[in-house]
């Protein structure tokens, strides 16, 4: 979720992802999830032992992965709320690619920048590095994706690299 947030362009999340169901499919393949109401068509869908979250009215703002949407699309309106400079489409990457692993840095202005930090295995740790950072050395960048115990990364020589765990996303 927090890489369809950052990249460039219009994020466009799933309908229902923030209430975490899970119905089969993709839309493409013949099955969508129905709006966000209750429907007797999704009983039929068994998606987890207790049944389908889709099959009643589950709307949920205090959810955990509501929040988290929310507070993702927060981030994104105070780092590129400034949409229509060029500046906001353009994305920085490393010159060397770690199999896995996406990193990649955006903003709309210099001192409105975002290191997104992105290990895809599912089972092993993965070193992602950038160079010619816009931060001087010294500075500490901090995952702003939690509210507690967030990971922090210090600049050197115009450099970043930090050790994600698999399935890891930080925004610094």
């Amino acid at each position: 979720l927090a890489l369809i947030t950052f990249w460039p362009g219009v994020p466009l999340h799933y309908a229902g992802d923030e209430q975490d169901f899970d119905s089969p499919g993709s839309a493409l393949d013949g099955w969508a999830r129905e709006e966000l109401s209750p429907s007797l068509a999704w009983r039929a869908v068994r998606t987890q032992p207790n049944g389908n979250p889709a099959d009643g009215d589950n709307f949920d703002m205090t959810s955990s992965t509501y929040l988290y949407i929310k507070r993702l699309n927060a981030l994104r309106r105070a780092y590129f709320g400034e949409f229509g400079s060029e500046e906001c489409d353009q994305i920085q990457t490393p010159t060397y690619k770690t199999p896995d692993v996406l990193v990649f840095i955006r903003g709309c202005s210099a001192d409105k920048k975002v290191l997104l930090v992105a290990n895809f295995h599912t089972s092993e740790q993965r070193l992602a590095s950038i160079d010619a950072v816009p931060w001087s050395s010294g500075t500490v960048l901090t995952d702003c994706l939690v509210t507690q115990n967030a990971v922090q990364v210090s600049v050197e020589q115009s450099s970043v690299s930090i050790t994600l765990a698999p399935l890891q996303v930080l925004v610094l």
